[in-house]
């Protein structure tokens, strides 16, 4: 199979969505932590979240959240099975917060950046999970007996 056809056969049938624009964190901040749950399962990425101790991560489980409720209100799937399929986030308008000192006497806005993230839920069918092939025992693997 092609890796055209094999991208195609993976897209799930129904995507579950939820955004929340102008979320108050930066994207340079929220984006390593949007990466920790991608491709989890949906109560796999919630504990992750929860424990993170990254602000983002209140913002992006509010988020899952809300799409997990999207997903229920539909009423024609198991919460258990669903994955984070795609996340994203991207730059929101930056609002002009305080002023700073610049050079030469001049004066900078201090810029507070905002964020748009978006979280997509999918059911994937269960995949097989591929047996890796088993290492050969080197030189910390079995040792031969004495003779």
């Amino acid at each position: 199979m092609s890796a055209k056809a094999l991208d195609r056969a993976l897209v799930p049938d129904v995507v579950y969505r939820a955004s929340h624009q102008r979320a108050s964190t930066s994207v340079k901040k929220a984006r390593p932590v949007i990466d920790l749950i991608r491709g989890k399962r949906v109560a796999q990425a919630r504990d992750i979240l929860r424990y993170t101790p990254k602000r983002a991560a209140y913002y992006i489980d509010r988020v899952v959240l809300s799409a997990i409720a999207n997903a229920e209100s539909t009423g024609r799937v198991d919460v258990d099975d669903l994955v984070v399929w795609r996340c994203w986030i991207d730059e929101g308008p930056a609002r002009p917060g305080r002023w700073k000192f610049a050079a030469h006497g001049r004066v900078r806005p201090i810029r507070k950046r905002t964020s748009h993230i978006s979280v997509e839920l999918a059911v994937m069918p269960e995949q097989e999970e591929e047996q890796r092939p088993r290492r050969p025992a080197g030189k910390r693997g079995a040792t031969k007996a004495k003779e």
